[in-house]
């Protein structure tokens, strides 16, 4: 109990005391929020990197597409006039 009081006594007695603990608190939060930013830019920065080199699937054209849809149509319009009988 006593050094509790002896501790209560040292750092909130006197404005001084005080304006020390809270700068000490200050510099420590901000350091940590400055880590905790260097790690999630650098989390941030390494998978950047890996969907940057990764090459991108290629398109052959729209006119391939829309063929592919149209036989697509073409495919479920003839299984639904078909009532669904492939012979």
């Amino acid at each position: 109990m006593a050094a509790r009081a002896a501790l209560r006594r040292r750092y909130w007695a006197s404005v001084p005391a005080r304006l020390r603990l809270l700068r000490a608190a200050t510099v420590l939060l901000t350091v940590a929020l400055g880590t905790l930013l260097l790690v999630a830019g650098l989390t941030t920065l390494g998978t950047w990197n890996n969907v940057a080199g990764h090459a991108a699937p290629r398109t052959t054209g729209a006119a391939h597409l829309d063929l592919a849809l149209h036989d697509m149509d073409a495919q479920a319009a003839n299984l639904l006039l078909s009532n669904g009988d492939a012979g």
